[in-house]
Formats: structure tokens, C-alpha cells, sequence
């Protein structure tokens, strides 16, 4: 039952491009660097425990949040993005096991080696027309198997 309504599931044009986003991200390795990026944002922020900060407050007249409370914010949320990024990354894996090799192939030299759908086209031997399609239909199958909600952070 489950299985039908994802079958049925209806992909739109914003979730394409959402999912073309994706997909650049994951091809080109840029996933991963933004990967390692919140881990150092993380491993950045100085160490909370020891230290005294008791006359240190953020804002004007020692009032708002103070400078503790912020380091540990600014962690908690970098860790946040880092494990949420380290998901979709799992996810566009696991999704592009359960792509067609034609359509990773089109997906591949459109983002990684930067072709365009005419060079792509005579590369693999179909019209123009159909390597749209297929791309299209790519998109749509890894929009089918990706929870697009989860992957907001992008």
C-alpha cells in the first residue's frame, strides 16, 4: 500500500529543480564540503566547559543572551546542519542505487562534466528531445525516493 502512494506521488517543477539542486550538489562533491564545513563551524567555537565567562553578555548594558549560551548555540545548530547534510547526502546515495545507468549517465555529464543536453545527446546516441526526457524522468524518479521536506537546509 505504501509503495503504490509513492508510486502516485505527484513531482512538480519546483520539486525538480529542488531535486536538480540535489543532485549538482551531491555530483560535483560540493555536498561534502558543506559537510565539513559545519564540523569545523562546530569544532570552532571555543570550549564552554572550564572556562569562566560569568562577566561576558551579549548586547548593549549586559543585557540578551550571554557569550556561553551563543558558543553553545552556535555549535548546537552547526551540528544540526552537519548530521541533517550527512542524511541527504545517505539519501542521494541510497536514491541513486535505484536509478537507471542512462539516466545517471545523463545526470553525470550534465553536472559533473558540465555538458549540454546537445553534447550529451550525441555522446549517447539520442535526439535532444529524449535526452530531456530522460533527465526529467531521472529527476522525477529521485524526487519519488527523496523526501524533499527533509532537505530543506539547502
Amino acid at each position: 500500500m505504501a509503495a503504490k502512494i509513492i508510486e502516485e506521488k505527484e513531482v512538480t517543477r519546483e520539486d525538480r529543480e529542488q531535486m536538480a539542486e540535489l543532485v549538482k550538489l551531491y555530483l560535483t562533491g560540493e555536498l561534502e564540503t558543506m559537510i565539513e564545513f559545519e564540523a569545523l563551524k562546530a569544532e570552532s567555537e571555543p570550549a564552554t566547559g572550564g572556562t569562566d565567562y560569568s562577566s561576558c553578555t551579549g548586547g548593549s548594558g549586559g543585557q540578551g543572551v550571554n557569550v556561553i549560551e551563543q558558543f553553545d548555540n552556535n555549535r548546537r545548530r552547526a551540528l544540526w546542519k552537519k548530521n541533517r547534510l550527512i542524511r541527504i547526502k545517505k539519501m542521494m546515495r541510497l536514491a541513486f542505487r535505484m536509478i537507471n545507468g542512462e539516466g545517471k549517465k545523463i545526470l553525470e555529464l550534465f553536472y559533473i562534466d558540465e555538458c549540454s543536453i546537445l553534447i550529451i545527446a550525441g555522446k549517447i546516441g539520442h535526439s535532444e528531445r529524449t535526452v530531456k526526457r530522460k533527465k526529467r524522468n531521472t529527476l522525477d524518479q529521485l524526487c519519488i525516493h527523496i523526501d524533499l521536506g527533509r532537505c530543506k537546509i539547502i
